[in-house]
């Protein structure tokens, strides 16, 4: 019965908070995150920081309309190969409001003119394995983000060559790309004329270090890092698989 008051208790907690944040505008971004993120989405099931945990931040022009948007992950919220979920926060009269999120990697991506849509912002590429994968757009109408596909790299059922839009896409916008495709992408650029814009990418995030969140945010903070927690949990998991069975010999 306590466990199931507990669960309403978390639930009606959430809700208010939605309902205050979306109501209320947030004069912190990374405090509002802090939050949050809190509520698992993707990324470490336990939500606890580490030593070696940050908090990444992106200020940047998603738009095109000379304001800034704000970006916030942390190294908790990591899927895999696809990057961090980023919270997004527009800018308002006397701070932000949050609008949405976003998969993107921290060390940058292209933000810029998308021809293919007649829009401007995210390019971003995720990986299915072995060089196959898509590139999708980010695209913030002021209110909201809009996803929308770009195009696919697949690979051929019957040559097993790497083909798709998606190898267009990377010869256009990106100055760094696969081996597995590099080849098909100098050759479309000499044969297009395509140039990327270097200026067009966005360099790495802001780190906010695990010192700065305990001592500014108040976060409680593991003396660990998360790669010596891991194999503290290793070791007292195969202590008690080897520890003798009372009774036996």
């Amino acid at each position: 019965m306590n466990l199931f008051k507990n669960t309403i208790a978390v639930v009606i907690i959430t809700l208010i908070f939605r309902f205050v944040t979306q109501a209320v505008e947030i004069t912190d971004p990374i405090a509002d995150y802090l939050v949050r993120s809190q509520e698992i989405l993707l990324g470490r099931f336990e939500r606890r920081y580490y030593l070696s945990d940050k908090v990444y931040r992106f200020d940047i022009d998603l738009n095109n309309d000379s304001k800034k948007e704000v970006l916030v992950s942390s190294s908790l919220d990591r899927d895999g190969k696809q990057g961090n979920l980023f919270h997004v926060y527009k800018q308002v009269k006397n701070g932000v409001n949050h609008v949405g999120q976003i998969l993107l990697y921290p060390n940058g991506f292209y933000l810029g003119r998308i021809d293919e849509i007649n829009a401007y912002g995210i390019i971003k590429w995720g990986t299915a394995g072995g060089g196959t994968g898509g590139y999708t757009a980010y695209i913030f109408d002021g209110e909201k983000i809009i996803e929308k596909d770009l195009g696919y790299i697949r690979r051929n059922e019957k040559t097993y060559e790497l083909e798709g839009k998606g190898i267009e896409i990377a010869a256009k916008y990106f100055t760094s790309v696969s081996d597995t495709i590099v080849d098909k992408v100098e050759r479309l650029r000499a044969e297009r004329g395509y140039k990327p814009n270097r200026s067009a990418f966005v360099s790495s995030a802001k780190e906010i270090g695990s010192d700065e969140l305990s001592r500014k945010y108040g976060v409680r903070v593991d003396p660990r890092t998360y790669e010596q927690a891991l194999d503290d949990e290793m070791a007292k998991e195969s202590k008690t698989n080897t520890a003798p069975i009372p009774g036996s010999k």
